[in-house]
């Protein structure tokens, strides 16, 4: 169904500032437009490294952007709503997140720039969450728990229509994510109550699902959580695709790793003393930003996805709500 929403304004920056100076503060900026807001109000060409997220710091969550030649964040929602968890369309366009205007967490999209054509997706009492573009724009998948106690996982076509259920299931799936080819996803499931999590992926023609971190992490009895993939290198087709993910042992700090597609290679990307989740890579594929908490509030980081020491995104830190679900612009 239609729906006026609001969105996230921006403002133009290289990714490499974004790891370099990398930190601007917080602040508040409201717009007119539809339901939600007016959307980005910059131009295309101000978009790169732009990062979207989800913050309480005005109390209930809003969705803002950031962009490290900005001065500070800009909000882009102002409804008494709870609006979270952001993502780009792969062609920048659009921005499909959740809502629970309605009463229930829905997911909608909307223009990015102007924050007009919005569209309601999905329509029920169940909990909708974490959408994701398939690369080619057309589709949307999500978890639910619109069929089951648990989680599953569902496409919809991103102009409306009806669910396809993909998992059907006695235990959680979630935060799911298309491949770059589009024929598969990746996400995370906990098969066995007690057990790890693992990242799991499952070709979209066969259905056939198989762990990509049982023999990496599971034996290790820590859990693998939030895959995100890479974008590929145009320039350079031949190197392995890759996933970022988070990694929970028992009794430690979560951590962010990354390893190739098919499971093999995987590395620490950070060494925190704090929970790092949510990975989202930067247009490029040089830079990993994340959310982690600690002291008692969720804060947003960047890190060369080779590794090092991440740096806060934001310098002037809040002193009170969180900043979680961050998502790069997709076009460097």
């Amino acid at each position: 169904m239609d729906v006026s929403h609001r969105v996230m304004g921006v403002t133009g920056v290289a990714l490499v500032l974004v790891a370099m100076a990398l930190l601007q503060g917080c602040g508040t900026g409201e717009s007119a437009g539809g339901i939600f807001g007016a959307g980005l109000s910059l131009s295309a060409d101000e978009l790169s490294g732009v990062v979207l997220f989800a913050s309480t710091r005005d109390f209930n969550s809003e969705l803002y952007y950031y962009s490290p030649l900005a001065e500070d964040p800009v909000r882009i929602t102002t409804l008494s709503s709870n609006e979270s968890q952001p993502c780009f369309s792969p062609d920048g366009t659009r921005i499909a997140f959740v809502s629970d205007y309605d009463g229930d967490d829905e997911i909608y999209i909307m223009d990015a720039i102007g924050g007009g054509n919005v569209l309601q997706l999905t329509e029920n009492t169940a909990l909708d969450g974490r959408p994701r573009w398939s690369p080619d724009g057309s589709t949307i998948v999500y978890h639910s728990t619109v069929d089951n106690q648990w989680l599953e996982l569902y496409t919809i076509p991103a102009t409306g229509g009806e669910p396809t259920r993909l998992t059907t299931n006695d235990y959680p799936d979630s935060s799911p994510v298309f491949s770059p080819d589009g024929a598969s996803i990746a996400w995370s499931a906990r098969p066995v109550s007690g057990q790890p999590a693992e990242i799991w992926v499952m070709d979209l023609a066969t259905r056939t699902p198989r762990s990509l971190t049982a023999a990496t992490h599971s034996a290790n009895n820590e859990s693998a959580l939030f895959p995100a993939y890479a974008p590929v290198d145009g320039n350079h087709p031949e190197d392995p695709v890759r996933i970022a993910y988070s990694v929970q042992p028992p009794d430690t700090n979560t951590d962010l790793w990354v390893m190739n597609a098919d499971g093999t290679g995987a590395y620490r990307v950070t060494d925190t003393h704090g929970g790092a989740t949510r990975p989202a890579w930067s247009a490029d594929g040089q830079f990993i930003v994340f959310d982690m908490f600690s002291s008692g509030i969720t804060t947003l980081y960047i890190v060369s996805a080779g590794g090092g020491a991440p740096a806060e995104l934001l310098s002037k830190r809040q002193t009170e709500g969180s900043d979680t679900s961050p998502f790069f612009y997709p076009i460097p």
